[in-house]
């Protein structure tokens, strides 16, 4: 990646300081061995992945929709790793599901309650979202088509979840049986499903085909994001990785010209230029 700018914004989460400063602020600070709090930094980071602690504190009516859309898909995840725990147990454990066994019984409500709890407040939170995006004078400038189409699609396959749920499993036992089907590889006879669910089942499988060409994967840059830019604050001194890579980056060559620029020089080159005659060069330009 190219080299990021640094925010240098403080208190850094694994800064195990409680006045929220900076260690540059103590003398010395290059001669001294860093001090890092990991708890502190998984603390931050669970708090902005699981609860969304950013739009909570600065914008609290998008929160209620934008945290029961993402606590919706986070159910629907576990959902389906139930499913697929519960497919195991039925084919290789030969268990039945639900029966008096207590890890049956287990698997049983804890599927039933994080598949419909995740669809609808999955397809609640998207509506109210879609609506917000339109109505919000701030949140509509920046909106671009993808978004609409990005969360009506989302809301399609869970709103369609939803109505199957309601009308033709409602204890989810054909979404356990064609699971258990898929991991069998064949050798598990699956329920029959009739043209609706075979349709919940194909918008699914188009949406998560979909997701990975999308801004919706912003879930997995967040880490990059959180450590390698907003609580990067690695000292650049002499012999420093970050003294390396600026180095390399300043023996690049320009490739194009402008008024305060020569294309074919290397940046370092650039940088050595007197800025006063930058300065009246760009001048002049103004003045042509």
């Amino acid at each position: 990646m190219p080299m990021h700018l640094r925010w240098e914004l403080y208190p850094v989460a694994h800064e195990p300081n409680n006045y929220g400063g900076s260690y540059m602020e103590e003398a010395d600070w290059w001669t001294k061995r860093r001090r890092i709090t990991r708890i502190g930094m998984l603390k931050e980071l669970l708090l902005e992945m699981v609860f969304i602690k950013k739009v909570f504190v600065h914008k609290r009516k998008l929160w209620y929709a934008t945290y029961a859309f993402h606590a919706g898909i986070y159910l629907i995840l576990v959902w389906f790793a139930l499913l697929f725990v519960s497919g195991v147990a039925i084919f290789y454990g030969r268990m039945s599901i639900p029966s008096a066994l207590p890890f049956s019984q287990l698997l049983y409500y804890s599927t039933l309650a994080t598949g419909c709890i995740g669809m609808v407040a999955t397809t609640v939170g998207g509506i109210a979202l879609i609506i917000l995006r339109v109505k919000d004078d701030g949140m509509r400038q920046y909106s671009v088509p993808a978004d609409y189409f990005n969360l009506t699609f989302v809301v399609a396959a869970s709103l369609l979840g939803v109505f199957s749920w309601v009308m033709y499993d409602p204890t989810l036992g054909m979404a356990r049986l064609f699971m258990t089907s898929l991991i069998s590889l064949g050798e598990f006879e699956g329920p029959h499903l009739n043209r609706v669910i075979e349709f919940q089942i194909a918008v699914v499988g188009l949406l998560f085909m979909y997701i990975p060409f999308t801004k919706m994967t912003h879930f997995i840059g967040k880490y990059f994001t959180y450590h390698m830019v907003l609580w990067d604050d690695a000292p650049n001194i002499r012999g420093s990785k970050i003294e390396k890579k600026v180095k390399e980056n300043l023996g690049h060559r320009i490739s194009w010209s402008a008024p305060h620029l020569k294309a074919g020089r290397t940046w370092a080159e650039e940088a050595t230029q007197p800025s006063s005659l930058k300065t009246k060069k760009i001048c002049d330009e103004h003045e042509r």
